[in-house]
C-alpha cells in the first residue's frame, strides 16, 4: 500500500448533503442551540402578543409632564390619570412638557404613540425570524442523526475492506485550523472507490499501519463507506510515535559524536 496512489478510475466518495464529519454539534450544543431558540420563539410570542394587546385596548392621549417619573393624562372618560412616564434615550423630560402618549385602561403605564407601529413590525420580524430558527436547528439535528445511524449500521454491518492505496487530503477546520484526513482506497464488485476518515488535528501518514487500514464498507452505496475509525492511530498513539522518532533522532545526534 502506498500513499498519494492517485488513480483516474476510482470512484469518489458521496458525502451526505452537508458533510456529517463537519457538523461538529455536541450534545450540550443541541441543547443550548434548542433553548436559545425557544427562549426566541417565547420571547417574540410574548412581544407580538403585548403589541396586539396594545393595539386592541390602547387609547391615544395627550399628557403633561408632572415630574421627572410621572406624567398626567386624561382617560376616555375625562378623569385625570397619572402614570410612570415613558422612557426615551436621550429624553431628558422638563415639568408642564407635553407629549402624546398611548394608554391602557388595566395597566398603569403608558407608552410613545410613535413607537406603536415600529414596536408591531418588530414584534412580527422575531416571530418570523424563530420559524427558520427552528427549522436550522432540527434540519442539524436531523443530519447529526442520520449521520449516527450511518455509523451505527455500518458498525453492526463490519463489512470490513482491506485498503489498497490511501492519501491524505489537507482540510480547513474551525477557526482556520489546519486539519488532515485520509482518502483510502478499496476495490468491491471489480470497481475501485474512495472512502473517507474523520478529521485528525495532526497528520496521521507518518503512523499509518497499511496492513492495519481498513474500511466499513455499505453495500447499499459503496460510496458512502467509511475508513475505520479504529484502524487509524489515535492522537495518543501518534504522540507516542512522535516522541519515539524524536528519541531516535536525539540517540543519532548523540551517537554521531
Amino acid at each position: 500500500m502506498t500513499p498519494n496512489n492517485a488513480t483516474t478510475d476510482v470512484i469518489a466518495c458521496r458525502p451526505p448533503a452537508v458533510e456529517a464529519f463537519e457538523i461538529r454539534v455536541a450534545p450540550i450544543g443541541n441543547l443550548m442551540a434548542l433553548a436559545f431558540v425557544t427562549l426566541w420563539a417565547l420571547a417574540s410570542a410574548y412581544f407580538l402578543v403585548d403589541r396586539y394587546a396594545w393595539d386592541r385596548t390602547g387609547r391615544v392621549a395627550e399628557a403633561v409632564v408632572i415630574d421627572a417619573n410621572t406624567v398626567r393624562y386624561h382617560d376616555a372618560s375625562g378623569r385625570a390619570r397619572d402614570a410612570l412616564r415613558p422612557s426615551r434615550k436621550g429624553w431628558r423630560p422638563q415639568p408642564d412638557e407635553r407629549l402624546s402618549v398611548r394608554y391602557r385602561d388595566d395597566l398603569n403605564q403608558v407608552e410613545f404613540a410613535d413607537v406603536h407601529p415600529t414596536q408591531m413590525r418588530i414584534a412580527w420580524i422575531m416571530v418570523l425570524l424563530a420559524a427558520p430558527m427552528y427549522a436550522g436547528v432540527y434540519w442539524a439535528h436531523r443530519v447529526v442523526q442520520a449521520h449516527r445511524r450511518r455509523l451505527a449500521r455500518l458498525a453492526e454491518l463490519n463489512l470490513r475492506q482491506r485498503a489498497s492505496a490511501w492519501r491524505v487530503i489537507d482540510a480547513r477546520g474551525k477557526r482556520g485550523r489546519q486539519e488532515y484526513r485520509l482518502a483510502a482506497t478499496f476495490e468491491h464488485g471489480g470497481r475501485r472507490y474512495e472512502a473517507l476518515s474523520d478529521r485528525y488535528a495532526d497528520d496521521p501518514s507518518p503512523d499509518i499501519d497499511p496492513e492495519r487500514l481498513r474500511v466499513w464498507l455499505d453495500p447499499a452505496d459503496p460510496r458512502l463507506s467509511l475508513v475505520v475509525p479504529d484502524s487509524v492511530p489515535s492522537r495518543i498513539e501518534q504522540q507516542r510515535a512522535a516522541l519515539a522518532r524524536l528519541r531516535q533522532r536525539v540517540n543519532a545526534a548523540r551517537s554521531s559524536r
